[in-house]
């Protein structure tokens, strides 16, 4: 009988290699993934950011002055609120909600005269301040 075929130990063998290099693939893969995520949440971040502060600039025109200000919210006259929600990771302004994640963080928010308040920015580097100015300019 001079039959071709595989014997069972050769077909262990090559199940056995392809087990170890599926695993491997599957490694390699997660962490690509895991990056391409966090990659995305940053672009989503800084969009939402950049669209946050092109509101913030063309709204805070229509505001005359700012009336009170503390770690959490900010009011304006005529009557216009900027608060910080979910512990500073999205901000509602004058009924627009924008969402950060956990990347970056608004808070802080200060008094600083009847036309001047700033506000705390925190992201996973670093730590800034934010000076913002009400009214027409």
């Amino acid at each position: 009988m001079n039959k071709k075929a595989f014997t069972l130990i050769e077909l262990m063998i090559v199940i056995a290699i392809m087990s170890i290099a599926i695993t491997f693939l599957h490694l390699g893969n997660s962490g690509f993934m895991k990056s391409f995520t966090q990659k995305s949440e940053i672009i989503k971040n800084n969009d939402n950011l950049a669209s946050f502060y092109l509101y913030m600039k063309t709204q805070l025109k229509k505001c005359d002055s700012v009336i009170f200000a503390d770690e959490y919210i900010v009011k304006f006259k005529p009557d216009i609120t900027l608060r910080s929600l979910n512990n500073g990771h999205s901000v509602e302004f004058n009924d627009k909600l924008f969402v950060f994640g956990n990347n970056y963080k608004i808070w802080g928010y200060e008094k600083v005269d009847e036309n001047t308040f700033s506000m705390q920015f925190s992201s996973v580097n670093e730590n800034i301040r934010v000076f913002w100015r009400v009214g027409h300019e």
